[in-house]
């Protein structure tokens, strides 16, 4: 007597689980907006850091930032046209920030990338009293040296040319349009 009744309660409880169909995933039909893309990221702690790293952030995906980059015809020591520069500079890779102390007191570098660090841009830690728009201007700028922003150079030294660089022309307008983040 015992046994029908445990056969009863397996199969009831057995039917009681039954699977509901699970509903599809959605398809994003339209494109991700590439204006929200993180650019910048660090794990310090340290505050201006972090602000500077999200106002970078900030900029790079403002509209107005990417269609001035995009309009600019001719750049110095490239043969990129704004357009290429933009496709190359706005990618989905993500630039890692931290600081490096300069061994020169009186530097006004603010920022720099080294040959045997392909992803970070270095702020100097001595100089944390910058205008913010200057960290953002850095970091866009030191971007672009980046195999992941385009791998742009410039001369070292203060040419004639120089400003009209891919690093430092966008270094330039992302100064111009930071304000829009703050």
């Amino acid at each position: 007597m015992k046994i029908p009744f445990l056969i009863l309660f397996v199969i009831l409880v057995g039917c009681s689980q039954v699977k509901v169909a699970e509903t599809p995933p959605v398809i994003q039909s339209e494109p991700v907006d590439v204006f929200n893309q993180v650019y910048f990221s660090t794990e310090r702690k340290e505050l201006w850091v972090q602000q500077a790293v999200r106002d970078a952030n900030c900029v790079a995906s403002l509209k107005s930032f990417v269609e001035e980059v995009k309009s600019i015809g001719w750049f110095a020591y490239s043969g990129d046209t704004g357009e290429q520069v933009a496709q190359r500079f706005f990618n989905s890779s993500v630039t890692k920030v931290d600081l490096h102390t300069f061994l020169n007191p009186w530097t006004s570098v603010t920022a720099t990338t080294f040959s045997g660090n392909t992803e970070t841009v270095f702020l100097n830690s001595r100089l944390n009293k910058r205008k913010r728009s200057a960290y953002v201007a850095s970091l866009i700028h030191e971007r672009s040296h980046l195999p992941m922003g385009g791998g742009y150079t410039h001369p070292s030294n203060h040419t004639i040319n120089r400003p009209s660089s891919v690093s430092y022309k966008l270094g330039e307008i992302a100064a111009k349009h930071a304000a829009k983040c703050f």
